[in-house]
């Protein structure tokens, strides 16, 4: 075995133990593959991510920043721009100048850290925030202030002076879990609004239901449930409205699915999640009294609209989700429900409908 196998093998030995709750002995490892002069691909990033998970913002910033050394940055279009990379967002790092910020991740951690663009925009002379191709219209509010432009990939760039992107904002503000901005930014198309407004009861809670996760991600396995796993939800009474888009969305024609779903084709839509589904998905969200979801870019939707959300989070969860508490400082009205046990999601349920028997789920909750 080479040098480069036997550093990516103790890379993987690292987050297998992280995954596996063995914090300590993962950051050592961490921790030597990180202090090596030429960077170990990834290994600043999943040390960050224990970092943060734990709270321990400053020290993890850093280590976060390094992952645009890493190959799948270095190749992109964006690491091309001769202009400088930003550094700070820091007001006197930015005043006068207008900053280009592009999208760089999936479209859960686009919402999440969007939060951050007016933060930007009232700091830097103006801010042009490129969007993935078709999604404009899910980042339309941010156009909303004089100085922000939102583009899509493909057109052409209007004169910057420097660069970053989106995902490196949360660091380039040096956020601490008691300076995140307020995740509120995303406001719902209104003609939608009324649409569902008047398709769904007036007279039970309406809950809007999650369960399936990118099947591409590496530890779906562990992060998606099955929609039969909610059918302890259903015996509460109250209405359950389905918001799983592409993937996932056929569970509900299977002979285990609960009963009395209420879905809609405008969500459950094709294959691939689209803006248009997004969209409309965000103005649903918008009349729900609370979302139930895996760790889905729904959540971030739910969050970004300041819904109240039930996140099913694993054991080792996405850095956002902390690795212990109730909530999360990135969505203050989120509950965070921690799996107990790799693959089940039986007692995390269970606890969820016992909540949903009580006069007020939401603040019962809250605590």
């Amino acid at each position: 075995m080479n040098a480069d196998a036997r550093l990516k093998a103790a890379l993987h030995r690292a987050v297998g133990l992280e995954n596996d709750g063995d914090l300590f002995g993962a950051e050592q490892i961490y921790r030597q593959l990180t202090a090596r002069p030429i960077p170990v691909p990834h290994a600043h990033y999943h040390y960050a991510q224990l970092l943060l998970r734990r709270g321990d913002y400053a020290a993890a910033w850093p280590h976060f920043m390094k992952r645009i050394e890493d190959p799948e940055y270095t190749s992109r279009s964006t690491a091309n721009l001769t202009q400088p990379y930003l550094t700070s967002a820091a007001a006197d790092a930015v005043a006068g100048k207008t900053v280009l910020v592009y999208c760089d991740q999936g479209i859960g951690d686009a919402v999440m850290c969007a939060r951050f663009v007016p933060e930007l925009a009232a700091r830097a002379d103006r801010v042009v925030f490129v969007v993935y191709q078709g999604f404009r219209d899910l980042f339309g509010a941010l156009a909303e202030a004089d100085n922000v432009d939102v583009m899509e990939f493909g057109e052409p760039l209007p004169p910057f002076d420097v660069h970053a992107d989106l995902f490196s904002l949360p660091a380039l503000f040096a956020a601490t879990p008691e300076t995140i901005p307020p995740p509120e930014w995303l406001r719902p198309d209104q003609a939608w609004r009324a649409l569902w407004q008047s398709r769904l009861p007036a007279d039970r809670m309406n809950i809007g239901l999650v369960w399936q996760g990118n099947p591409n991600h590496n530890r779906d396995a562990e992060r998606s449930a099955k929609l039969s796993d909610y059918r302890p939800l259903f015996e509460t009474g109250h209405n359950f409205v389905s918001l799983q888009a592409g993937h996932g969305a056929d569970q509900v024609e299977l002979p285990d699915a609960p009963p009395a779903l209420q879905t809609f084709d405008e969500i459950a839509g094709g294959i691939d999640i689209r803006d248009g589904q997004l969209v409309n998905c965000a103005a649903l969200i918008d009349c729900l009294d609370l979302v139930i979801t895996v760790d889905t870019a729904m959540a971030h939707l739910a969050g970004a609209l300041g819904k109240p959300a039930w996140v099913l989070v694993t054991k080792v969860p996405y850095w956002v989700f902390m690795n212990e508490g109730p909530g999360t400082p990135w969505y203050p009205k989120a509950r965070v429900f921690r799996g107990r046990e790799r693959y089940s999601w039986s007692s995390e349920v269970a606890e969820m409908a016992a909540l949903l028997e009580k006069d007020d789920p939401i603040a019962a909750a809250a605590g």
